[in-house]
């Protein structure tokens, strides 16, 4: 009855992120700039901060929908407190490694695959969704992984989606290590009250509302 109304083909406000309902609001038009400049760097890493629903996903997906696939080799993870180890299994399992062995195997592992991946002339980055809830001594297993290099080339880049405590933890002094490997950083401002209304609309829109019926300020 809703969309029939409205003469909408889809939900327009789905909680599911979804790259086709992009808004270009000042703060991510910044944010993916800046992930642009990232990526094109090809190392380190790349941080989006923001509070819950300011489009974090959405925006990864959406930097991810304009490179050719058969370029870049993607594993994602969506983070729920793993400790060093763990986090390792995690990303073996994303990026469809054998998760079994120990430590040590699983980093072997893991570099021979991104080693892999460099010789067929493919990029492997790894996204990391909901950083935030890594614990501190997860992020220095993700800098170690940064160190991989084949030549002068690194063998993995990453990009790190948190709510706002991940960028909290990224300015205490025992990270400045972690610090230096950030290549390219935003923080999700909130919408403007103009931007909230562009916002509404484009969704409506982009779900096949054309103006009938129309709605009020």
């Amino acid at each position: 009855m809703y969309t029939q109304y409205y003469g909408l083909k889809a939900q327009p406000f789905r909680l599911t992120p979804d790259p086709y309902y992009f808004f270009t609001s000042a703060t991510h038009k910044s944010a993916l700039a800046y992930m642009r400049y990232g990526m094109h760097q090809g190392e380190g890493f790349i941080v989006v901060t923001g509070a819950a629903g300011t489009g974090k996903t959405t925006l990864a997906l959406t930097l991810l929908g304009g490179i050719p696939r058969n370029k870049m080799v993607v594993g994602e993870l969506v983070t729920t407190q793993l400790q060093p180890e763990d986090l390792l299994r995690a990303i073996a399992a994303a990026f469809k490694l054998d998760m079994e062995g120990t430590k040590s195997d699983l980093i072997v592992r893991i570099q021979g695959f991104f080693s892999e991946c460099r010789g067929a002339g493919k990029y492997v980055l790894l996204v990391v969704d909901e950083a935030h809830d890594l614990p501190q001594i997860s992020f220095e297993e993700l800098r170690m992984l940064s160190n991989f290099h084949q030549g002068p080339k690194a063998l993995l880049q990453c990009i790190l989606l948190g709510q706002p405590p991940l960028r909290d933890m990224l300015t205490r002094t025992n990270m400045e290590q972690f610090q230096q490997r950030v290549i390219a950083a935003h923080h999700l401002l909130p919408l403007s009250l103009p931007e909230t209304r562009g916002y509404i609309l484009h969704r409506l829109q982009q779900a096949g509302w054309r103006g009938d019926p129309s709605f009020t300020s």
